[in-house]
């Protein structure tokens, strides 16, 4: 029907200019460096409040909120480059906020335990998160480009190297300001750099083509 939306129709017209492989990986990296820490910093902004008063219950929905919203800012993000190659990523943003919301919440309910701090739960977390995104994130890409399958190998990883190197922050400064901050930012350029080395080689033309 003419009237519904498409979200995986594939669109081969984009309006945006064409960019290298090179910039695109560079700017891969910058742009997750910076949705970490909008991501960081928004989502916290939204669950830490909830988290903070108390009880299981209250704790559980902070989390849960602060992920959400946190994942849709990292998606939008992430957008504002993909969609210079992929038109049709217009529900990438949500994909990843959802999945990364729902992989917290079983690691959250795996680990036993609704300390944010707890290292079952960054180890469970961080790759469920990944995993859970890249997969949906696979069903888009995988009707753009070929290779897509990378994607989902390579986001797991990136997930738990972004958040370990957020976590090393914390050990070499003793500011918590300043470990947040350049955590975040330092662990989403990590991410950037791992998860963008699978953006690079879906994009890269076949040797055949």
């Amino acid at each position: 029907m003419q009237g519904i939306p498409r979200p995986f129709a594939v669109e081969t017209k984009t309006s945006h200019p064409p960019m290298s492989h090179r910039t695109l990986y560079l700017s891969w990296i910058t742009v997750n460096a910076l949705a970490w820490l909008a991501a960081g910093l928004g989502g916290g902004a939204v669950g830490f409040p909830m988290i903070m008063a108390g009880g299981a219950a209250a704790r559980s929905a902070g989390l849960a909120l602060g992920v959400l919203a946190g994942g849709a800012i990292m998606g939008f993000f992430q957008w504002l480059v993909l969609r210079t190659k992929f038109p049709a990523v217009r529900w990438w943003a949500w994909t990843l906020s959802a999945f990364a919301a729902a992989a917290v919440v079983v690691a959250w309910i795996a680990a036993g335990s609704l300390m944010p701090h707890d290292k079952t739960v960054i180890l469970t977390w961080s790759p469920l998160s990944g995993l859970a995104a890249g997969v949906f994130q696979w069903l888009i890409l995988r009707r753009r480009a070929s290779r897509a399958g990378w994607w989902i190998a390579l986001n797991a990883l990136a997930a738990p190297a972004g958040f370990g190197v957020f976590c090393l922050a914390f050990v070499v400064s003793h500011q918590p300001v300043a470990a947040i901050l350049v955590g975040l930012s330092c662990g989403g350029g990590m991410a950037g750099l791992i998860h963008g080395i699978a953006l690079a080689w879906i994009m890269k033309p076949k040797a055949n083509a």
